[in-house]
């Protein structure tokens, strides 16, 4: 289970970033173990100031306190679905937003911001509200003893969540989260937070023909690729203000121009949230995972020709949740509704996880319409398809 502290959770860390294959976090072309990172994100549906709270390891002592901001700062407040990202060292000053600077040196000669994983480098982080004394704690580490004793000074007082996971971290891989909120190893995705969902404006197709997303209702009959005609059983909606979109950045949408994909596909530009997988069905999708295709967050196809990233102006995104995980057709692109993980029953809010449990009695299960690669083998796929541009992404029979 997912552990809490007022909505905010461990989202994401890079613990061992040293040799060849380390991870570039702030972008600077150099490598190192200052680009290691601990990622923070908010599932309360509303930004958070987080001047009361504060981030530790059982090992390192005191990582971080936003407390510590000097006034004349911007207040750190993570969005409502954001993210916050402590880094060892970033070159911007400020920061990017989202992205807080640890202070250690830009090379590979420091600890780096955390233990490594491996044999006794094993460790606890913590957040804590200095406020309430209330923290969480996630252990990470296979030979993690369990009940590392508080660093000193910690300012907790109450536990009141916990988790671990057996990795050791390995180099230039992050411990994240996967569609069911399940702590996993997989490549490194700092700052980008967020449930699947279209923007509004975006044309489904249904019984009658597309529709516009915000036209549709509970009950109306949509054209699923797997499983032909299939109710609509929830449609929510999350407006998002130019001022949201500032303070989280990476919940600005990703735009899959026309065609980008193949012929046809999409038919016209399409926009959704950074997470939102798109299917792909490809030659060389085919040769990695097998015939019958998998589904690829679009953010990570953000390497591919016709596909980029759009500002902040204010939006409305879409959710659309069926009996199961359905692979539904945007703009003429086959792409996922909503999978009822427990990452995204947080990230909706408690409003719409009302609206959700009345509508059913039991939860839709949450096994995945396709396979959901990852890794080094996700980030194959794209490269693949980088060097290839005419292969198109949907062309396996």
């Amino acid at each position: 289970m997912v552990a809490f502290l007022d909505g905010l959770f461990f989202s994401e860390i890079l613990a061992d970033n040293a040799g060849g294959n380390a991870f570039d976090t702030d972008g600077d072309g150099g490598s190192n173990k200052a680009d290691e990172y601990v990622e923070i994100q908010n599932a309360n549906g509303t930004p958070l100031d987080l001047s009361n709270y504060s981030l530790w390891s059982a090992q390192r002592g005191e990582l971080f306190d936003w407390g510590d901001i000097p006034p004349e700062d911007p207040t750190p407040i993570i969005g409502g679905s954001g993210t916050a990202t402590v880094i060892g060292q970033h070159d911007d000053d400020p920061p990017p937003a989202g992205f807080y600077d640890a202070g250690l040196p830009d090379n590979n000669s420091n600890q780096g911001l955390l233990e490594d994983g491996e044999g006794t480098r094993f460790d606890t982080l913590y957040l804590v509200n200095e406020v309430t004394g209330e923290y969480i704690a996630l252990e990470y580490g296979p030979n993690h003893p369990g009940n590392l004793a508080l660093p000193t000074g910690f300012p907790g007082s109450t536990l009141v969540g916990s988790e671990s996971t057996t990795s050791d971290a390995p180099n230039a891989t992050a411990i994240l989260r996967d569609a069911n909120g399940d702590l996993v190893e997989g490549t490194p995705n700092p700052n980008t937070p967020g449930p699947v969902c279209f923007v509004a404006g975006t044309l489904i197709l249904t019984k009658t023909g597309e529709r516009p997303i915000e036209t549709l209702s509970t009950g109306d009959l949509i054209v699923t690729r797997e499983n032909g005609l299939q109710p609509l059983r929830w449609l929510g909606r999350s407006p998002q203000s130019r001022a949201a979109l500032e303070a989280t950045p990476d919940l600005c949408p990703v735009r899959i121009h026309k065609n980008a994909l193949g012929p046809g596909v999409p038919a016209r530009d399409l926009d959704v949230s950074p997470q939102h997988r798109i299917f792909v069905q490809s030659r060389i999708a085919a040769r990695m995972f097998g015939p019958e295709g998998v589904l690829v967050p679009a953010i990570k196809l953000l390497p591919l020709p016709g596909v980029s990233r759009l500002g902040m102006a204010p939006l409305t995104y879409f959710h659309m949740l069926f009996d199961q995980h359905e692979i539904v057709f945007a703009e003429g692109c086959a792409s996922e509704s909503l999978l009822l993980g427990e990452m995204a029953r947080q990230s909706l809010g408690e409003e719409a996880m009302a609206e959700i449990q009345a509508l059913f009695p039991d939860l839709p299960a949450t096994r995945p319409a396709r396979e959901l690669p990852k890794g080094h083998r996700l980030r194959r796929l794209v490269e693949r398809h980088a060097r290839n541009p005419r292969r198109s992404m949907i062309d396996a029979a």
